[in-house]
């Protein structure tokens, strides 16, 4: 996982990972899987990621390290098919907020801005159509996600990047 992390996270060493994790791990909020080799987040919470197939993209750290945002089913019953919505984690408090389940939208791949102002996610309107492409949406904080380029005729998917700058994003 370190890997895999490592290309998500290139602005930080290895080392700096290493004691992310460490200390998500001291708090009880992430938990390593020997049997895997691989870093769980929330398991067997009510935040669970993901089931399917989750991976790097289902959360990100902020780059001051106080808060974790991360994607997760918010249904009692957990299926594959539920809209998924983004929390976020306040790591002295250990207080979860929602930042996006707006009705009948999934969110996914949060990533917070390298100024940490703003986080990058991808929304699909799954109650407008099943098949909806996924859409570029930004959420500040205090305010709804705010989704742009509605016209596009693409799908943004997972392993948003920002621009050092905090001016763009890059998918």
């Amino acid at each position: 996982m370190l890997f895999r992390s490592a290309a998500l996270f290139y602005d930080k060493t290895p080392e700096e990972l290493d004691a992310a994790l460490q200390k998500l791990s001291s708090l009880k909020v992430a938990l390593f899987k020997n049997y895997t080799g691989a870093w769980s987040v929330f398991e067997g919470s009510d935040f669970e990621l993901t089931r399917a197939d989750p991976d790097a993209n289902c959360f990100d750290i902020s780059p001051d390290g106080r808060r974790i945002a991360f994607v997760h089913d918010p249904s009692p019953i957990k299926r594959s098919t539920n809209p998924l919505v983004i929390g976020e984690l306040n790591v002295a408090t250990r207080r979860v907020s929602t930042l996006a389940a707006e009705k009948g939208w999934s969110y996914d791949a949060p990533r917070y801005s390298p100024d940490g102002a703003c986080i990058a996610c991808s929304a699909t309107n799954l109650g407008r159509r099943h098949t909806a492409l996924a859409q570029l949406a930004f959420i500040e904080r205090d305010a709804r996600p705010r989704v742009i380029g509605r016209a596009w005729d693409l799908d943004v998917e997972g392993a948003l990047r920002w621009s050092r700058d905090s001016a763009s994003v890059y998918f």
